[in-house]
């Protein structure tokens, strides 16, 4: 994260007299806010690098980035199916729940 440096407008009135600047930390943004311009800004070069490792981690593969949404939604239903068997004959009057 770039630091801020004092500009002119930061400065008070007796800022050019010799050991009289004080820098007041309070007036300074939140780093949560800077880090947010700073995507803000650089919007352009995140997006084409986040879209670069997308098409290079998925280029081989048959569904592409499909395959990345599918995924988190095809594991839940396995173990549901592989396990509601054997949850129904413990519980018989309880329904499965995930």
């Amino acid at each position: 994260m770039a630091e801020r440096h004092a500009t002119a407008r930061d400065l008070p009135d007796n800022a050019g007299q010799a050991g009289t600047f004080e820098y007041d930390s309070a007036t300074r943004s939140p780093p949560f806010v800077d880090e947010l311009a700073q995507l803000w800004h650089y919007r352009d070069l995140v997006l084409l690098m986040a879209g670069s490792i997308l098409k290079n981690r998925y280029k081989r593969s048959l569904l592409g980035i499909l395959w990345m949404l599918l995924n988190p939604c095809c594991k839940p239903s396995c173990w549901q199916s592989l396990s509601a068997p054997c949850s129904s004959r413990r519980y018989p009057t309880t329904p499965f729940i995930c």
